[in-house]
């Protein structure tokens, strides 16, 4: 396994989006996850999976709620290359007629991780 070191973190996501993506220019599409979203359904995944192909932006969705992983297909690449700030890539998505809403019953895609009372509900959720 590869790592790539992004030297630009600091200034925001969207550097850590567009060095993954600079990096591996050659490949079909990228799925953008984020670290603080452990309840994601693995059914969840792999129906991304298999659908993603056949969108050039697929997103979830839960109860008409955007969540994650995004899937960017390669038509995508510069757009991502060119991310800067700490919104991501939000503003691709937004009103964007090429997004693909894949609705699910998973709340796992919504679900982050940002305080400790986030945290202890989540651990809540697996005992």
């Amino acid at each position: 396994m590869d790592f790539i070191i992004n030297a630009a973190a600091h200034t925001g996501i969207a550097s850590s989006i567009a060095c993954g993506v600079n990096a591996t220019m050659d490949a079909d599409g990228w799925a953008i996850f984020l670290a603080d979203m452990p309840a994601i359904n693995p059914a969840t995944l792999k129906l991304l999976a298999e659908t993603w192909h056949a969108h050039t932006i697929t997103l979830p969705r839960y109860q008409q709620q955007h969540g994650h992983p995004v899937i960017f297909s390669q038509d995508w690449a510069a757009q991502l290359c060119a991310l800067q700030g700490d919104q991501g890539a939000r503003h691709l998505l937004r009103d964007n007629p090429a997004v693909y809403h894949l609705d699910t019953d998973d709340a796992g895609v919504c679900f982050d991780i940002d305080t400790e009372a986030d945290w202890n509900a989540y651990l809540r959720t697996q005992a």
